[in-house]
């Protein structure tokens, strides 16, 4: 599949400044749109990549993004063979290799057979692993244990592999990290205490005495097994992005644009100068909202819009500018209908719309998770009487311009009335769960400082036990305890690495013996052909001897030579 990014849309380099991307952004806009024989998505997708080049800090942001998207993709390419098929597959459950009291290789699912590329990790992958985790523990350990280690019980196979291993990674020379990008280390006091860099699995432990330990965390599970409620992201509030758009009117074409609930819209024009209108609009929009909010609503918009139409060379007066005010409230008219204001042509006006409608804002919360209910902030009673606040206000605003307005809402608010009436059920229902105990609640309705401080108390009481009879992650382990655990470690590793070895050695034997079959299979085919050759050339040359002592002896000798020969092949 190919990616396209916003540069590749419209066709400009990456370094491109702003003056290019907005002449790139007129070309594109007239090759694309609809009535240029183009699309609407390829439209909006073209004026979205003007909206984000053209503003500075959205550039950067999308410009990290799509950096680190290439990253991932290169990574991916070089994992993926090239048959097209992924060498290496994503295992649910890896073992921990520094665990003394787990198995090195006990996943429930183990590879059948090594043709299964796709479903199992391959044998020099499995072998890279086991090489790495093989390699850091023994750094870890001092010389002479060391020495020992690798004289007593490495095989001499394995001490091979091991040093041509170490030799081939040495080679290769890695880029050099930045300091911004490395990560902190857990404990800034272990720096301190030794230089040597401590694994995931050994943490430093400083006790009241102030001496400095080594407390062995046993992972009981990796990573990649972890169920996705225990591995939470931290996602932002998610902001409704609104590009502008292009609409085709009774005279010509008319730019419009929204943002903070306001909605601008342009006279009607031919198609290349409302894509310019569309620019001075962007680019006021970009200006709104990175200007100041110490001024009023008023002179911000009527700054940026002056100043943005400034840089293309034109008045705002040119533009024949209209304003309304689009103001969601999800609470009353639902999703689908957010309220307007009668479309004005000064920004005064607009401003005095969007001050009666701004006290409504807060009451378009969705309901769509159950703790952002509107009603677990305002009362019903409350919100019956900002609905008739509400009503007042539209009825004395589209007054003069659309009575019938109002009409239109009340409609809208009937339509909804089955989601508020689920919204008001579900508050119920949890505020009635409250008056329960904490344990007897749902957990979503659960107090988590509670939860907390039982945890905080059993950590605390934990620690007066012995040692041994502590949670793992709590133990204190001597140096020699850690040593100990560390040469247990490196056995299982070492047996899952004899194993490995012998699967690959009776691979290698099995493909030895499926050699020599097929070649024997090719010299017996051989040997019957030469054989199969050798009768035709007999029968050959008893032909040509017969056909040469008829031709000596007469026409009768040569008759009675032939029958005899087709009576001796009939035989054969």
């Amino acid at each position: 599949m190919v990616h396209k990014s916003f540069y590749d849309v419209l066709q400009v380099d990456a370094n491109a400044a702003i003056d290019e991307i907005k002449l790139a952004f007129k070309r594109r806009a007239l090759q694309v749109h609809p009535d240029k024989g183009g699309s609407k998505e390829a439209f909006h997708l073209v004026q979205e990549a003007l909206e984000t080049l053209s503003d500075p800090e959205l550039r950067k942001k999308y410009d990290r993004r799509l950096a680190s998207s290439q990253v991932r993709r290169k990574q991916s390419a070089e994992a993926t063979g090239p048959s097209g098929k992924k060498e290496e597959a994503k295992t649910s459950s890896s073992c921990p290799s520094t665990s003394a009291t787990q198995k090195p290789c006990s996943s429930k699912k183990r590879p059948r057979d090594a043709g299964n590329k796709g479903k199992s990790l391959s044998l020099e992958s499995r072998q890279q692993q086991l090489l790495i985790k093989v390699h850091d523990l023994l750094k870890q350990l001092p010389r002479e244990a060391r020495n020992d280690v690798l004289k007593t019980k490495f095989s001499e196979k394995q001490r091979l592999i091991l040093e041509k291993w170490i030799v081939d990674t040495t080679r290769v020379e890695s880029p050099p990290v930045p300091v911004e990008a490395q990560p902190p280390s857990r404990v800034d006091t272990a720096k301190d205490v030794s230089k040597n860099r401590f694994p995931r699995h050994l943490v430093p432990f400083q006790d009241p005495t102030g001496s400095f330990h080594i407390r062995l965390k046993l992972q009981r599970q990796s990573v990649v097994s972890r169920s996705k409620s225990q591995v939470k992201k931290k996602r932002g509030k998610r902001t409704r992005r609104t590009c502008g758009s292009i609409q085709k009117g009774w005279q010509g074409y008319v730019s419009t644009i929204i943002f903070d609930c306001i909605q601008i819209r342009s006279g009607q024009s031919d198609l290349q100068t409302a894509l310019e209108h569309l620019m001075i609009l962007t680019t006021a929009k970009q200006k709104y909202v990175q200007g100041s909010e110490d001024s009023t609503f008023e002179e911000r918009l009527e700054r940026s819009l002056k100043s943005s139409a400034d840089e293309h060379g034109k008045q705002v007066k040119e533009l024949d500018l209209r304003f309304a005010v689009v103001q969601p409230a999800a609470f009353f008219v639902g999703y689908q209908r957010p309220v307007r204001s009668p479309t004005v042509r000064s920004i005064q006006a607009l401003g005095r719309h969007r001050n009666s409608l701004a006290p409504f804002r807060q009451y378009s919360i969705k309901s769509k998770q159950r703790r952002s209910q509107i009603f677990w902030f305002f009362s019903p009673s409350h919100l019956e009487d900002t609905w008739q606040r509400f009503q007042n206000t539209v009825n004395e605003m589209w007054r003069d311009s659309d009575p019938s307005y109002l009409q239109r809402i009340c409609i809208s608010r009937e339509a909804s009335l089955a989601s508020r009436q689920r919204m008001l059920q579900w508050w119920e229902r949890e505020h009635m769960a409250l008056q329960d105990e904490n344990r007897h609640r749902p957990k979503y309705l659960q107090e988590k400082a509670t939860k907390q401080q039982k945890h905080r108390e059993r950590e605390q009481m934990a620690k007066h036990d012995k040692n041994q009879h502590r949670p793992c992650r709590l133990r204190i382990y001597t140096p020699e305890e850690i040593m100990t655990r560390k040469v247990l470690a490196l056995n299982q590793i070492l047996a899952a690495w004899g194993c490995l070895l012998r699967q690959a050695e009776q691979r290698r034997r099995k493909a030895l013996r499926q050699r020599m079959k097929e070649r024997d299979e090719r010299r017996r085919q051989k040997l019957l052909a030469q054989r199969r050759s050798q009768a035709e050339e007999r029968q050959r040359l008893a032909l040509n001897h017969l056909i040469a002592c008829a031709f000596a002896e007469g026409p009768e000798r040569m008759d009675r030579g032939w029958k005899a020969h087709n009576k001796t092949w009939r035989c054969n």
